[in-house]
Protein backbone atom coordinates (compact mmCIF):
# COMPACT_ATOMS: atom_id res chain seq x y z
CA UNK A 1 0.00 0.00 0.00
CA UNK A 2 2.82 2.40 0.86
CA UNK A 3 4.48 1.72 -2.51
CA UNK A 4 1.28 2.74 -4.35
CA UNK A 5 0.99 5.92 -2.28
CA UNK A 6 4.65 6.78 -2.85
CA UNK A 7 4.28 6.13 -6.59
CA UNK A 8 1.09 8.27 -6.74
CA UNK A 9 2.88 11.13 -4.99
CA UNK A 10 5.76 10.80 -7.40
CA UNK A 11 3.47 10.76 -10.44
CA UNK A 12 1.52 13.72 -9.08
CA UNK A 13 4.71 15.65 -8.43
CA UNK A 14 5.98 14.83 -11.93
CA UNK A 15 2.68 15.95 -13.46
CA UNK A 16 2.70 19.18 -11.44
CA UNK A 17 6.31 19.85 -12.40
CA UNK A 18 5.54 19.28 -16.08
CA UNK A 19 2.46 21.52 -15.89
CA UNK A 20 4.44 24.33 -14.23
CA UNK A 21 7.27 24.09 -16.73
CA UNK A 22 5.20 23.25 -19.82
CA UNK A 23 6.33 26.22 -21.89
CA UNK A 24 9.98 25.64 -21.02
CA UNK A 25 9.71 21.95 -21.90
CA UNK A 26 8.02 22.73 -25.22
CA UNK A 27 10.64 25.32 -26.18
CA UNK A 28 13.48 22.95 -25.31
CA UNK A 29 12.05 20.03 -27.25
CA UNK A 30 11.19 22.25 -30.24
CA UNK A 31 14.73 23.66 -30.25
CA UNK A 32 16.24 20.17 -30.23
CA UNK A 33 13.89 19.09 -33.03
CA UNK A 34 14.80 21.93 -35.41
CA UNK A 35 18.54 21.91 -34.73
CA UNK A 36 19.19 18.81 -36.78
CA UNK A 37 22.61 18.17 -38.32
CA UNK A 38 21.42 19.48 -41.69
CA UNK A 39 20.54 22.82 -40.06
CA UNK A 40 23.54 23.12 -37.76
CA UNK A 41 26.28 21.85 -40.07
CA UNK A 42 27.39 25.43 -40.74
CA UNK A 43 27.73 26.33 -37.07
CA UNK A 44 31.07 26.30 -35.30
CA UNK A 45 31.69 23.31 -33.07
CA UNK A 46 29.96 23.62 -29.69
CA UNK A 47 27.87 26.55 -30.96
CA UNK A 48 24.83 24.30 -31.42
CA UNK A 49 24.42 24.23 -27.63
CA UNK A 50 24.55 28.03 -27.45
CA UNK A 51 21.87 28.35 -30.14
CA UNK A 52 19.82 25.60 -28.45
CA UNK A 53 19.88 27.46 -25.12
CA UNK A 54 19.05 30.76 -26.84
CA UNK A 55 15.98 29.22 -28.50
CA UNK A 56 14.90 27.39 -25.35
CA UNK A 57 15.02 30.68 -23.41
CA UNK A 58 13.04 32.63 -26.02
CA UNK A 59 9.76 33.95 -24.60
CA UNK A 60 7.10 32.87 -27.08
CA UNK A 61 4.21 34.07 -24.93
CA UNK A 62 4.67 37.56 -26.36
CA UNK A 63 3.46 36.16 -29.69
CA UNK A 64 -0.02 35.77 -28.17
CA UNK A 65 -0.26 39.59 -28.03
CA UNK A 66 0.77 40.18 -31.64
CA UNK A 67 -2.16 41.29 -33.78
CA UNK A 68 -0.64 42.19 -37.16
CA UNK A 69 1.96 41.11 -39.69
CA UNK A 70 3.85 44.34 -39.03
CA UNK A 71 4.12 43.58 -35.29
CA UNK A 72 5.31 40.05 -36.06
CA UNK A 73 7.84 41.40 -38.57
CA UNK A 74 9.32 43.74 -35.94
CA UNK A 75 9.51 40.93 -33.37
CA UNK A 76 11.02 38.51 -35.89
CA UNK A 77 13.68 40.91 -37.18
CA UNK A 78 14.82 41.77 -33.63
CA UNK A 79 15.08 38.11 -32.71
CA UNK A 80 16.80 37.12 -35.98
CA UNK A 81 19.38 39.89 -35.48
CA UNK A 82 20.06 38.66 -31.94
CA UNK A 83 20.27 35.03 -33.00
CA UNK A 84 22.64 35.94 -35.83
CA UNK A 85 24.87 37.63 -33.24
CA UNK A 86 24.87 34.43 -31.15
CA UNK A 87 25.47 32.04 -34.05
CA UNK A 88 29.13 31.47 -34.84
CA UNK A 89 29.66 29.87 -38.20
CA UNK A 90 32.46 27.40 -38.74
CA UNK A 91 35.70 28.81 -40.14
CA UNK A 92 35.60 26.23 -42.92
CA UNK A 93 32.15 27.44 -43.96
CA UNK A 94 33.19 31.09 -43.79
CA UNK A 95 36.39 30.60 -45.82
CA UNK A 96 34.42 29.14 -48.72
CA UNK A 97 31.81 31.90 -48.71
CA UNK A 98 33.46 35.06 -47.44
CA UNK A 99 33.80 36.62 -50.91
CA UNK A 100 30.32 35.51 -52.00
CA UNK A 101 28.20 36.99 -49.20
CA UNK A 102 28.08 40.37 -50.98
CA UNK A 103 28.84 42.37 -47.86
CA UNK A 104 25.96 40.83 -45.89
CA UNK A 105 26.39 39.03 -42.62
CA UNK A 106 26.40 35.37 -43.74
CA UNK A 107 24.88 34.39 -40.37
CA UNK A 108 21.61 36.29 -40.84
CA UNK A 109 20.04 33.93 -43.39
CA UNK A 110 20.89 30.91 -41.25
CA UNK A 111 19.54 32.60 -38.12
CA UNK A 112 16.29 33.48 -39.91
CA UNK A 113 15.90 29.90 -41.12
CA UNK A 114 16.45 28.50 -37.62
CA UNK A 115 14.04 31.01 -36.09
CA UNK A 116 11.34 30.25 -38.71
CA UNK A 117 11.65 26.52 -38.10
CA UNK A 118 11.66 26.94 -34.32
CA UNK A 119 8.65 29.26 -34.07
CA UNK A 120 6.54 27.05 -36.34
CA UNK A 121 7.58 23.90 -34.48
CA UNK A 122 6.90 25.38 -31.04
CA UNK A 123 3.71 27.30 -31.82
CA UNK A 124 1.98 25.20 -34.47
CA UNK A 125 3.13 21.65 -33.83
CA UNK A 126 3.97 21.61 -30.11
CA UNK A 127 1.32 24.10 -28.97
CA UNK A 128 3.47 26.50 -26.96
CA UNK A 129 0.50 28.89 -27.08
CA UNK A 130 -3.16 28.14 -26.43
CA UNK A 131 -5.23 27.20 -29.49
CA UNK A 132 -6.76 30.66 -29.98
CA UNK A 133 -3.40 32.44 -29.85
CA UNK A 134 -1.77 29.83 -32.10
CA UNK A 135 -4.51 30.22 -34.72
CA UNK A 136 -4.16 34.01 -34.55
CA UNK A 137 -0.36 34.07 -35.03
CA UNK A 138 -0.02 31.22 -37.55
CA UNK A 139 -0.88 33.31 -40.66
CA UNK A 140 1.96 35.70 -39.78
CA UNK A 141 4.68 33.04 -39.55
CA UNK A 142 7.37 33.09 -42.22
CA UNK A 143 8.48 30.37 -44.59
CA UNK A 144 12.01 29.17 -43.78
CA UNK A 145 14.34 30.05 -46.63
CA UNK A 146 17.34 27.92 -47.43
CA UNK A 147 19.35 27.08 -50.51
CA UNK A 148 16.81 24.46 -51.59
CA UNK A 149 13.94 26.98 -51.47
CA UNK A 150 16.06 29.47 -53.41
CA UNK A 151 16.90 26.83 -56.02
CA UNK A 152 13.24 25.90 -56.47
CA UNK A 153 12.20 29.57 -56.67
CA UNK A 154 14.72 30.01 -59.49
CA UNK A 155 13.17 27.03 -61.30
CA UNK A 156 9.87 28.90 -61.10
CA UNK A 157 11.56 31.72 -63.02
CA UNK A 158 11.94 34.07 -60.07
CA UNK A 159 14.93 36.33 -60.63
CA UNK A 160 16.71 36.37 -57.30
CA UNK A 161 19.62 38.53 -56.22
CA UNK A 162 21.03 35.74 -54.09
CA UNK A 163 21.86 32.16 -54.88
CA UNK A 164 22.33 30.76 -51.38
CA UNK A 165 21.18 31.22 -47.80
CA UNK A 166 24.40 32.95 -46.70
CA UNK A 167 23.60 35.80 -49.11
CA UNK A 168 20.12 36.38 -47.62
CA UNK A 169 19.75 39.57 -45.61
CA UNK A 170 16.66 41.01 -43.91
CA UNK A 171 15.52 42.97 -46.98
CA UNK A 172 15.69 40.02 -49.36
CA UNK A 173 14.08 37.78 -46.75
CA UNK A 174 11.12 40.11 -46.31
CA UNK A 175 10.68 40.64 -50.05
CA UNK A 176 10.53 36.87 -50.51
CA UNK A 177 8.02 36.50 -47.64
CA UNK A 178 5.82 39.25 -49.06
CA UNK A 179 5.73 37.53 -52.43
CA UNK A 180 7.10 40.55 -54.22
CA UNK A 181 7.43 40.63 -57.95
CA UNK A 182 9.93 38.11 -59.30
CA UNK A 183 12.34 40.75 -60.56
CA UNK A 184 12.94 42.46 -57.22
CA UNK A 185 14.44 39.74 -55.06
Amino acid sequence: MRAKAARAVTLDSLYNHAAQHRSELIRGSAARAVLSPSVTRVLAKLNRDTVLRWLADLNLQVLARIRSQEEYKRWFLRKADRLAAEARLSEEFLKKRRDKSRGKDPRWGHAAKILCLFVREAVVFRRALDDRAARAIEPFLYVPIDSEVIKRARKCKMRLKCKAIYEVGADAFLEFQNGSSPGTW
